[in-house]
């Protein structure tokens, strides 16, 4: 396989394109020198639209619903099939009961406070980047720091280099790990126009009983301030018959979360 249709597969599989639905909940903890200073909980929601009519790839929901003074912050996504059109993203701010449309440009802020960028929790779509296959290679482990273990050491791996096709952006490329066995990305490297890594991303993926490939944690480590954010996901569902009708802002001002 080329790295082009790796990487294809990989987005499908990180929009769970191979569902109808998603649902999860967990948590958000935010750690310095080994020791959560943070903790927020949240739920997620996503629904594929899969009608070759329309120009929908999916609708997908993001709500805080721990610590009080956060609960009900949303962000909500539609996420475009054609090439060069932006992704409509709103954040509803249940203090002021407004919403705000965020443009895409700023894809690269960061999610919720933590050190992953609105980019790689929610927008980042194939062919934003230009992909080369490295090669074969054997992961050396990622050492968690919330776990606090090794993880996924040996496992086999093609290396792509995903190089930004965006003038400027917070990164110019990275190295994707990609499982040989599930597709899975399982670590990003991220560097900057001097080569230098200041970032990584860690994943770890599991098949619960539905027989769905499901995110279980992923890990981002800003290597310039030591700082470490660990989304910790809990219940998942597939296919559960969401509705589009949760995924609009107007429905957002209705719900209590």
């Amino acid at each position: 396989m080329s790295a082009d249709e790796l990487m294809r597969v990989w987005f499908d599989i990180r929009y769970t394109r191979f569902a109808q639905d998603y649902s999860a909940e967990g948590y958000v903890f935010y750690i310095k020198n080994g020791e959560i200073e943070r903790t927020r909980k949240w739920r997620r929601f996503r629904k594929i639209i899969k009608d070759p009519q329309s120009d929908i790839d999916y609708k997908d929901l993001i709500i805080l619903t721990y610590p009080p003074e956060v609960k009900g912050l949303a962000v909500l996504t539609w996420a475009h099939v054609k090439k060069g059109r932006q992704q409509d993203i709103w954040i509803w701010l249940p203090s002021i009961k407004r919403s705000r449309r965020v443009s895409q440009s700023n894809a690269d802020d960061s999610f919720l406070g933590s050190d992953l960028t609105v980019e790689e929790v929610s927008t980042r779509r194939f062919g934003d980047e230009t992909y080369e296959l490295l090669g074969e290679a054997s992961f050396p482990g990622y050492y968690s720091v919330y776990f606090k273990q090794k993880l996924l050491e040996g496992t086999a791996c093609y290396k792509i280099k995903a190089t930004v096709k965006r003038k400027d952006w917070y990164y110019t490329y990275r190295i994707v790990w990609l499982d040989k066995e599930n597709g899975t990305a399982i670590l990003d490297e991220y560097y900057d126009k001097r080569n230098r890594k200041f970032k990584t991303l860690f994943r770890f993926y599991t098949v619960p009983t539905s027989g769905c490939i499901a995110s279980r944690l992923w890990e981002c480590h800003d290597l310039r301030t030591d700082h470490v954010s660990a989304i910790v996901m809990g219940d998942t569902a597939f296919n559960r018959g969401l509705t589009e009708r949760l995924f609009t802002v107007k429905q957002l001002q209705r719900t209590p979360w």
